[in-house]
Protein backbone atom coordinates (compact mmCIF):
# COMPACT_ATOMS: atom_id res chain seq x y z
CA UNK A 1 0.00 0.00 0.00
CA UNK A 2 1.45 3.35 -1.02
CA UNK A 3 1.45 6.42 1.18
CA UNK A 4 0.27 9.82 0.18
CA UNK A 5 2.69 12.61 0.94
CA UNK A 6 1.61 14.64 3.94
CA UNK A 7 3.00 18.09 4.54
CA UNK A 8 1.96 20.25 7.45
CA UNK A 9 3.23 23.80 7.76
CA UNK A 10 2.96 25.73 11.01
CA UNK A 11 3.05 29.49 10.50
CA UNK A 12 5.73 31.68 11.99
CA UNK A 13 4.26 33.23 15.10
CA UNK A 14 2.38 30.10 16.14
CA UNK A 15 3.01 29.48 19.80
CA UNK A 16 5.40 26.60 20.47
CA UNK A 17 2.75 24.91 22.62
CA UNK A 18 0.26 24.84 19.70
CA UNK A 19 2.96 23.61 17.32
CA UNK A 20 3.84 20.82 19.73
CA UNK A 21 0.21 19.83 20.16
CA UNK A 22 -0.17 19.62 16.37
CA UNK A 23 2.98 17.48 16.11
CA UNK A 24 1.86 15.11 18.85
CA UNK A 25 -1.58 14.84 17.24
CA UNK A 26 -0.01 13.81 13.94
CA UNK A 27 2.21 11.27 15.68
CA UNK A 28 -0.89 9.79 17.33
CA UNK A 29 -2.96 9.50 14.14
CA UNK A 30 -0.20 8.08 11.96
CA UNK A 31 1.32 5.26 14.06
CA UNK A 32 1.81 2.90 11.10
CA UNK A 33 3.92 5.53 9.36
CA UNK A 34 6.21 5.78 12.36
CA UNK A 35 7.53 2.25 12.44
CA UNK A 36 11.12 1.96 13.58
CA UNK A 37 13.67 2.99 11.03
CA UNK A 38 17.09 1.36 10.82
CA UNK A 39 19.12 4.58 10.51
CA UNK A 40 19.59 7.07 13.30
CA UNK A 41 20.44 10.30 11.56
CA UNK A 42 19.61 13.97 11.48
CA UNK A 43 20.51 16.48 8.82
CA UNK A 44 20.98 20.17 9.46
CA UNK A 45 21.16 22.75 6.69
CA UNK A 46 22.84 25.90 7.95
CA UNK A 47 23.60 29.15 6.15
CA UNK A 48 25.81 31.75 7.77
CA UNK A 49 26.51 35.23 6.41
CA UNK A 50 29.67 36.48 8.09
CA UNK A 51 29.10 40.09 7.04
CA UNK A 52 25.70 40.43 8.68
CA UNK A 53 26.08 37.68 11.29
CA UNK A 54 22.77 36.11 10.21
CA UNK A 55 22.24 32.37 10.64
CA UNK A 56 19.41 30.28 9.13
CA UNK A 57 18.96 26.66 10.17
CA UNK A 58 16.72 23.80 9.05
CA UNK A 59 16.99 20.58 11.04
CA UNK A 60 15.50 17.35 9.66
CA UNK A 61 14.69 14.61 12.17
CA UNK A 62 12.52 11.49 12.24
CA UNK A 63 9.19 12.24 13.91
CA UNK A 64 9.23 9.15 16.14
CA UNK A 65 12.71 9.96 17.46
CA UNK A 66 11.65 13.55 18.07
CA UNK A 67 8.59 12.52 20.07
CA UNK A 68 10.64 10.03 22.11
CA UNK A 69 13.38 12.57 22.88
CA UNK A 70 10.83 15.21 23.91
CA UNK A 71 9.06 12.74 26.21
CA UNK A 72 12.34 11.79 27.90
CA UNK A 73 13.34 15.45 28.16
CA UNK A 74 10.01 16.37 29.70
CA UNK A 75 10.23 13.53 32.23
CA UNK A 76 13.70 14.51 33.42
CA UNK A 77 13.43 18.33 33.16
CA UNK A 78 10.21 19.28 34.89
CA UNK A 79 11.48 22.80 35.44
CA UNK A 80 11.70 23.76 31.74
CA UNK A 81 11.22 27.44 30.98
CA UNK A 82 7.60 28.46 31.30
CA UNK A 83 5.78 28.33 27.99
CA UNK A 84 8.56 26.45 26.18
CA UNK A 85 7.51 23.10 24.77
CA UNK A 86 9.51 19.96 25.58
CA UNK A 87 10.21 19.55 21.85
CA UNK A 88 11.71 23.01 21.52
CA UNK A 89 13.55 22.74 24.85
CA UNK A 90 15.08 19.44 23.78
CA UNK A 91 16.38 20.76 20.44
CA UNK A 92 17.78 23.90 22.06
CA UNK A 93 19.65 21.72 24.58
CA UNK A 94 21.01 19.34 21.93
CA UNK A 95 21.96 21.80 19.16
CA UNK A 96 23.93 24.94 19.91
CA UNK A 97 26.04 27.58 18.23
CA UNK A 98 28.64 29.79 19.87
CA UNK A 99 30.74 32.70 18.62
CA UNK A 100 33.74 33.96 20.56
CA UNK A 101 32.65 31.76 23.48
CA UNK A 102 29.19 33.34 23.58
CA UNK A 103 26.04 31.25 23.04
CA UNK A 104 23.90 32.36 20.11
CA UNK A 105 20.17 32.40 20.85
CA UNK A 106 18.36 30.73 17.97
CA UNK A 107 14.89 32.09 17.35
CA UNK A 108 12.13 29.66 16.49
CA UNK A 109 10.62 30.18 13.03
CA UNK A 110 8.38 27.13 12.68
CA UNK A 111 8.25 23.53 11.60
CA UNK A 112 6.66 21.27 9.01
CA UNK A 113 5.86 17.60 8.83
CA UNK A 114 6.75 15.70 5.67
CA UNK A 115 5.83 12.02 5.94
CA UNK A 116 7.96 10.42 8.67
CA UNK A 117 10.16 13.52 8.89
CA UNK A 118 9.93 16.80 10.75
CA UNK A 119 11.76 19.92 9.55
CA UNK A 120 12.53 22.52 12.24
CA UNK A 121 13.42 26.14 11.48
CA UNK A 122 15.62 28.47 13.55
CA UNK A 123 17.12 31.89 12.83
CA UNK A 124 19.44 34.41 14.39
CA UNK A 125 20.08 37.91 13.05
CA UNK A 126 23.19 39.92 13.83
CA UNK A 127 24.29 36.93 15.89
CA UNK A 128 27.96 36.46 15.17
CA UNK A 129 30.97 37.76 13.35
CA UNK A 130 33.92 35.54 12.48
CA UNK A 131 34.20 31.85 13.29
CA UNK A 132 31.28 30.00 14.86
CA UNK A 133 31.30 26.66 16.68
CA UNK A 134 28.50 24.14 16.32
CA UNK A 135 27.59 21.36 18.75
CA UNK A 136 25.08 18.82 17.46
CA UNK A 137 24.07 16.23 20.06
CA UNK A 138 20.56 15.59 18.71
CA UNK A 139 19.42 12.08 19.78
CA UNK A 140 22.87 11.10 21.04
CA UNK A 141 21.11 10.49 24.35
CA UNK A 142 18.78 8.01 22.60
CA UNK A 143 21.09 6.07 20.27
CA UNK A 144 24.76 5.19 20.46
CA UNK A 145 24.90 4.95 16.65
CA UNK A 146 23.25 8.36 16.02
CA UNK A 147 24.97 10.34 13.26
CA UNK A 148 24.23 14.03 12.72
CA UNK A 149 25.27 15.76 9.52
CA UNK A 150 25.55 19.55 9.30
CA UNK A 151 25.76 20.95 5.79
CA UNK A 152 26.88 24.54 6.22
CA UNK A 153 27.23 27.34 3.70
CA UNK A 154 29.22 30.38 4.65
CA UNK A 155 29.80 33.15 2.13
CA UNK A 156 29.65 30.84 -0.86
CA UNK A 157 31.75 28.09 0.71
CA UNK A 158 30.26 24.69 1.60
CA UNK A 159 31.35 22.79 4.70
CA UNK A 160 30.15 19.36 5.82
CA UNK A 161 30.44 18.36 9.46
CA UNK A 162 29.74 14.93 10.93
CA UNK A 163 28.82 14.51 14.60
CA UNK A 164 28.84 11.19 16.45
CA UNK A 165 28.37 10.54 20.15
CA UNK A 166 30.77 12.47 22.41
CA UNK A 167 32.09 14.73 19.61
CA UNK A 168 33.19 18.19 20.68
CA UNK A 169 31.88 21.37 18.99
CA UNK A 170 33.29 21.99 15.51
CA UNK A 171 34.28 25.29 13.89
CA UNK A 172 32.98 26.90 10.74
CA UNK A 173 35.72 29.23 9.56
Amino acid sequence: MGYRALTLVIKVGTTPRRAVMAALFLVAILPDRLASHPLHTSITLLSYERGTGSINISIRVFADDFARAAAQWSASHSSSRAGQSPLLAYIRSAFSITAAGRAILLGWCGWRRQGDLVWLCFRAANAARGDIAIADRIFHDLYDDQINVVQAKSNGRSINLLFTKDDKPKLIR
